[in-house]
């Protein structure tokens, strides 16, 4: 049985430390989920929030379109600094605009920060 929740918080839990180095790779498809979305000419943001917090933006990064060989991804690009200070439950968002401008929120997940262990 598929809820609202499920189909809600579509793209997969992401957990780790934080400052860590990420790179989210994201795929995109038609509403068939069978054929690549051509995202080319479009933008990409990824969005951060505490988790049923989402008036607060954590952390805005941008994605970058990969190559028409691989038509339909994107990647987010998260640098220890992004996360070295964050520890709990967020949700997470991407926002496509397409080359016309349209805006797309096809999905959320959930992203577990874990406290990286002072090591001094």
């Amino acid at each position: 049985m598929t809820t609202s929740y499920d189909t809600l918080n579509n793209l997969p839990d992401l957990v780790f430390i934080g400052g860590t180095d990420k790179v989210l790779t994201f795929a995109c498809f038609e509403s068939n989920g069978l054929n690549p979305l051509n995202i080319t000419g479009g933008s990409i943001a990824w969005y951060l929030c505490p988790f049923g917090q989402f008036t607060i933006n954590t952390l805005t990064k941008t994605g970058s379109i990969n190559s028409p060989g691989t038509l339909g991804t994107f990647t987010v690009t998260l640098d220890a600094a992004d996360t070295i200070v964050l520890r709990g439950k967020f949700i997470q968002q991407v926002i496509i605009t397409d080359y016309i401008g349209n805006t797309f929120r096809p999905g959320q997940g959930i992203v577990l920060i874990q406290p990286a262990i002072w090591a001094g």
